[in-house]
């Protein structure tokens, strides 16, 4: 048959019960502050401890002999001994609540280290009262009861609690209010239960209002892990589209990469095709009869001239087989020597009719191989070896602010610009393309027709700067 004490013994183990449950459940989560995890831990089971500890007080009370007798001392003992370690680590979980962000803070208010003194004494209290018995005393028949410091035992916990308190409210916008809630349910439950049991005893209200407010804090710390994990997924979630976005970003970027690589490419092997075109152009055919045939000549009448033609011929054509193997700008030096030989070769065979002069303020730069050459050759060509025509061609270059200037004058027959623009002669084509694209100079052509024509380059100064480098 069922009874009061009974029934409260139930509710007592299953407070037990419940708050082991809770502190099993808070361990095992993954997503909880450590500190904060400690702390609820340690409520919860103190509460537990506190339960079952009442739950024996009352099962042995009255119960006959020694068991009976130390069952009843050491379950009370632990009761109000557990009771005053709840409101430590009731204080302690507080402060890691309200003081998250900057821990250090807590230790500037008077009132934290105040509830620290009132817990530490309350638990001596305690431990002297099982001498002393101020606090409670248990009879010859193994009955609990109060004796007339009771009320202390009771003033203590309340006193921290209601400091507690304070703080909580003072700093209440630092926490949610699902948290301001369920901490405030600890204070409130146990104080009213306290001012109950102050007229009234028979029953485990405190004790029971601390362990509701345990499983309140709970629930309420899974709901705020809950919403931080959804927090924390959706923020992944976002991260994730960004990151989406930069690989679609970084995958139109490498497409546009490799599409300027390609590019890039295709401009390379139009320079290596003008290359080729343009030492092709230099070593025609007829240009190679012409001066196997002025050699000949010369092996009848002037051997030694012939020997000398040969020397430079073959070095001409060697250059331009050098010239043909190198990837990128050559000196002007070396544009010069190729050059002169080709320009003595030209004399050879048209003799006093072609003058050729030179006046070099720098050489100290770099151009696409026989681009000059190409120049010269046109001006010999198309405007100095025409019949009974003698002239002269004359190779310059200067240093202004701004770059190098080179210079081709001739003062041969001269031509109309817009028959040579009609004509879109391919040296000349191939040379722009090359000076534009590997020194980003200029090419510009002026001619009139019974004066002459001039040929001017133009490398800006951070082409030359580049070439020196």
């Amino acid at each position: 048959m069922f009874n009061r004490q009974s029934i409260h013994i139930s509710f007592l183990l299953w407070g037990c019960v419940f708050c082991l449950l809770t502190a099993f459940c808070t361990h095992m989560g993954k997503d909880v502050d450590r500190k904060n995890k400690i702390h609820m831990i340690s409520l919860q089971f103190t509460g537990a401890v506190l339960m079952c500890s009442d739950a024996f007080a009352w099962g042995f009370r009255g119960y006959p002999g020694n068991l009976g007798r130390n069952m009843v001392v050491i379950s009370n003992f632990l009761v109000f001994t557990c009771s005053d370690l709840l409101l430590l680590f009731y204080h302690e979980y507080v402060c890691s609540c309200l003081f998250e962000k900057n821990p250090g803070e807590a230790k500037k208010y008077i009132r934290v280290k105040i509830v620290y003194g009132i817990s530490i004494a309350a638990i001596l209290l305690v431990v002297i009262s099982q001498f002393a018995h101020f606090y409670y005393y248990v009879d010859a028949q193994n009955y609990y009861h109060r004796n007339y410091a009771h009320f202390v035992s009771l003033l203590l916990p309340m006193t921290g609690i209601v400091l507690d308190a304070s703080l909580i409210i003072q700093f209440r916008n630092k926490i949610s209010r699902e948290l301001l809630t369920a901490l405030l349910s600890y204070i409130v439950l146990p104080f009213v239960a306290s001012i109950v049991l102050l007229f009234y005893y028979g029953i485990s209200l405190n004790n029971i209002a601390i362990t509701i407010s345990i499983i309140l804090m709970f629930l309420q710390n899974t709901v705020e892990q809950v919403k931080k994990v959804a927090s924390q997924e959706r923020r992944l979630a976002s991260q994730e589209l960004q990151l989406a976005g930069q690989e679609r970003t970084l995958a139109k970027q490498e497409r546009m990469l490799a599409k300027q690589e390609r590019t890039l490419v295709c401009q390379e092997r139009e320079i290596m095709d003008s290359r080729i075109a343009s030492m092709m152009s230099q070593i025609r055919n007829h240009f190679i009869f012409n001066c196997l045939s002025t050699i000949s000549g010369y092996c009848k009448i002037d051997p030694e001239k012939a020997d000398a033609a040969l020397t430079r011929f073959t070095r001409y054509l060697r250059r331009n087989m050098n010239f043909l193997e190198e990837k990128g700008l050559i000196t002007f030096e070396n544009e010069v020597k190729q050059l002169e030989d080709y320009v003595a070769l030209e004399q050879m065979r048209f003799g006093d009719l072609i003058e050729f002069g030179e006046d070099f303020e720098t050489v100290a730069f770099k151009i696409p191989p026989l681009t000059v050459q190409l120049l010269v050759e046109n001006a010999i060509k198309h405007g100095l070896t025409k019949p009974g025509k003698k002239g002269s061609v004359c190779v310059l270059t200067r240093k202004e602010k701004s770059g190098i200037v080179i210079e081709v004058i001739d003062d041969g027959v001269g031509f109309e610009t817009s028959e040579m623009e009609e004509k879109n002669s391919i040296g000349i084509r191939n040379v722009r393309y090359r000076l534009g694209h590997m020194i980003n100079a200029s090419l510009k052509i002026e001619s009139t027709p019974g004066k002459g024509t001039r040929a001017v380059i133009f490398i800006p100064v951070t082409a030359e700067d580049e070439n020196r480098r």
